[in-house]
């Protein structure tokens, strides 16, 4: 290859681009052959193409930097399938066309398995003429065996009593001005989500709700802020959307957002905490009182630009980059609250600490 401009430095490297990462998905209906034919399908030169081979179990992939615990499984009749990655087609066909693409489990008993793969495109992998072969493959082995349906060994998960807030960092406007932020989901809520997808089918058992509070000290006014793919309970990057705010949004060092958000499942009438995208401070103190003066100290929060100190009336008092700070010019025998909070990435902020302390005579 004697032209680089199209490649990144990380293709360039090791040599591939194209890297991809998924899951691969097989069945057996009552004991039947797995619908994956090893003496067909495991010959690795066929791979040596962008087609998917006739008759190939479902694969979907995960995404460049995705980790998903979930991953919908359609039941395939090999004869039916469209052959394109990343899409389910096809049934298992009771006979019955009034119910057709459906199986009843308490009939039936379905065993499943699984196998994680790289999708990558070498380089330097030429034909004849030059060009670029075309994808490649790595596959790990296949998975322990689940069933479920009539004579199946899959154990339903017990529903958990509450929630685990989504973790919630890495906020930021991208250059194009568009919100993105990572989220992470306690492994209980992708398990419970697959448990209610396997014995209840509901379309979204769970799904992820954020919300943006901007330039409001007081903490009151939320609304929607829409995030893409609210159904996937998965590890990554989402872009959020704040046009529901009811003025332009600008973009300076004046601007300040709290962002949040939370697990809802109507089917289970279960909502969690919310988690936010940026910890709130703690530890927040009051101490060396004197009658007009006192010291607000508070413990650092990793990663926060500088700190913000408000009075009760939501007026600004000072900004630092420090973790304490000493207010001055107090009245005597007063009663005082400050708050303080957090700011990242310039424009995001955490819930505010309180603390209230009465001035000496």
């Amino acid at each position: 290859i004697e032209d680089f401009g199209t490649f990144n430095s990380f293709e360039k490297k090791y040599r591939l681009q194209g890297l991809d990462y998924g899951v691969q998905f097989d069945i057996s209906v009552d004991g039947s052959d797995w619908l994956y034919d090893p003496n067909s399908w495991d010959d690795f030169d066929m791979w040596d193409q962008d087609s998917i081979p006739d008759g190939l179990p479902v694969k979907e992939y995960f995404g460049l930097c995705w980790h998903d615990n979930l991953t919908n499984m359609s039941l395939l009749d090999p004869s039916s399938l469209n052959n394109n990655p990343g899409i389910m087609e096809g049934c298992y066909d009771e006979g019955d066309d009034d119910n057709w693409g459906y199986i009843y489990l308490d009939d039936h008993t379905i065993n499943t398995r699984y196998r994680y793969f790289i999708e990558y495109n070498p380089i330097d992998d030429l034909d004849e003429d030059g060009e670029r072969v075309g994808l490649r493959y790595v596959w790990s082995d296949w998975s322990d065996e689940v069933s479920f349906g009539k004579d199946g060994n899959y154990i339903p998960l017990k529903m958990p009593e509450t929630f685990s807030a989504p973790v919630i960092s890495e906020i930021h406007f991208d250059d194009e001005g568009a919100l993105y932020h990572h989220v992470s989901f306690a492994e209980d809520i992708t398990d419970t989500e697959l448990s209610l997808y396997v014995n209840g089918g509901a379309f979204q058992p769970i799904y992820y709700y954020t919300e943006a509070c901007i330039n409001d000290p007081s903490e009151k006014n939320f609304f929607e802020a829409y995030t893409a793919n609210p159904v996937w309970m998965s590890d990554g990057n989402r872009m959020s959307d704040l046009s529901d705010y009811e003025d332009d949004i600008i973009l300076d060092d004046d601007l300040r957002i709290l962002f949040r958000g939370s697990l809802v499942s109507e089917l289970l009438e279960k909502t969690s905490d919310y988690g936010y995208a940026v910890p709130q401070v703690k530890g927040l103190k009051a101490s060396k009182v004197k009658n007009n003066q006192m010291k607000l100290s508070w413990k650092a929060v990793e990663d926060a630009d500088f700190y913000e100190i408000y009075d009760s009336d939501n007026k600004l008092v000072a900004t630092t980059k420090k973790t304490n700070y000493t207010v001055k010019k107090l009245k005597a025998n007063t009663k005082y609250t400050f708050k303080v909070r957090a700011v990242y990435n310039k424009n995001f902020v955490g819930l505010f600490a309180k603390v209230s302390k009465k001035t000496k005579k």
